[in-house]
């Protein structure tokens, strides 16, 4: 066959997130075809979901071209949807296997922003993923990513995501669906997942041979035997 331009069609809950896609995950042990529509598009699904992806667009016919199993996708490399700024660190983009990975909703391939999801988080640590994270504290895009998201809230972002991968051939399907997502039990609005640097305390290890944190925090607060006698 002539070489063409081939999608990895990758499948997301979080609509604000592939700015800081990292990798694709699949099955490494289901099939994934190697599919062309009426109109020449080659997409790679996976085969246990390709009468979904069908049903999924209007008057799409998928014709079978191959089949792999997932492991041997793993490693291939790709073009992400969006590539941060010049000076910031390049995604892997790259094909990887994680156990999260399933053929009950989607495509079989799932999008993977490691500084987005704990699933994600997990694969990029297993595979050596950089942890981008281009939301800032105030649940906004930072500057790292493409102007016209740059200080935009990130649900705000979902249409403007939407249309970019749209208005590029990149979009192949949307639609809305009900399901579980984290909310804030205090304000009740749904939580942005991001990964943030973070620091511990041993608090039971001895310092410089004497007492650790802990020992010497009750030494400090609590009243010695000549201050308080009853026991």
């Amino acid at each position: 066959l002539p070489q063409s331009r081939v999608d990895l069609l990758a499948w997301t809950t979080t609509t604000w997130s592939p700015p800081a896609n990292q990798a694709i995950a699949v099955d490494g042990n289901a099939t994934y075809v190697l599919a062309q529509t009426s109109s020449g598009e080659r997409l790679v699904v996976a085969e246990a979901r390709l009468a979904e992806v069908e049903l999924a667009r209007e008057g799409c016919t998928l014709q079978v071209l191959g089949r792999a199993k997932g492991e041997a996708l793993a490693g291939l490399t790709y073009e992400p949807p969006f590539l941060p700024l010049a000076g910031m660190p390049q995604p892997a983009a790259k094909v990887i296997t994680a156990d999260h990975v399933t053929m009950t909703d989607g495509t079989g391939l799932v999008h993977i922003a490691p500084a987005h999801g704990a699933d994600d988080y997990k694969a990029g640590l297993a595979n050596g993923l950089h942890l981008y994270c281009p939301v800032t504290a105030l649940g906004t895009f930072d500057d790292s990513v493409v102007p016209r998201l740059q200080g935009k809230d990130v649900f705000a972002a979902n249409p403007l995501i939407i249309e970019d991968l749209s208005s590029r051939g990149l979009l192949f399907h949307e639609s809305t669906i009900t399901h579980s997502y984290p909310h804030d039990w205090r304000s009740k609005t749904p939580v942005i997942v991001r990964a943030t640097d973070q620091w511990f305390i041993a608090i039971d290890q001895a310092f410089k041979g004497g007492p650790g944190l802990r020992e010497r925090a009750i030494e400090a607060v609590l009243p010695s035997p000549e201050e308080f006698p009853y026991t």
